[in-house]
């Protein structure tokens, strides 16, 4: 299953066509996807992107479908796929230990986090994937 994101003419930020899914026990609100050359850091005042690269920054809200407390993990579930490539994902929050905390039945929570890619990557159609061991992958269609 996927969603398929355009990105507005002369604008950086992805407009989703179709903002919230269903995956794996969770809603899942998309709330921003954007491109950055730097992102916060709890060492340094920001992170640089490698000259070559560029950081999407994804912003989303998961609700828990489930009937018990589970935690969500950016950086467990999520990859940027392009040009036969995986990109890890990284917690946005300094304090990424925060995403180890349930979030319970029927809640919740904000979610943000972040891919550095290399540019030439972005031109071959990026597909943000959720998924983990034994579930099915939902991909979130870049513009290219």
């Amino acid at each position: 299953m996927s969603l398929i994101l355009q990105i507005a003419r002369n604008a950086t930020t992805p407009k989703p066509l179709e903002t919230v899914f269903q995956w794996n026990g969770w809603t899942i609100k998309v709330n921003e996807i954007v491109l950055a050359d730097s992102v916060p850091s709890s060492v340094h005042d920001s992170i640089a992107a490698n000259k070559e690269a560029v950081f999407v920054v994804f912003s989303f809200t998961v609700r828990n479908d489930r009937d018990e407390g589970a935690a969500f993990e950016p950086d467990y579930c999520l990859k940027l796929l392009a040009g036969g490539k995986a990109i890890d994902c990284a917690n946005w929050q300094p304090d990424k230990f925060s995403y180890w905390n349930n979030i319970e039945a029927t809640l919740s929570q904000a979610r943000k986090c972040y891919f550095e890619v290399p540019r030439d990557l972005l031109k071959a159609k990026p597909v943000i994937r959720f998924q983990v061991p034994g579930t099915r992958a939902f991909d979130i269609m870049l513009p290219s």
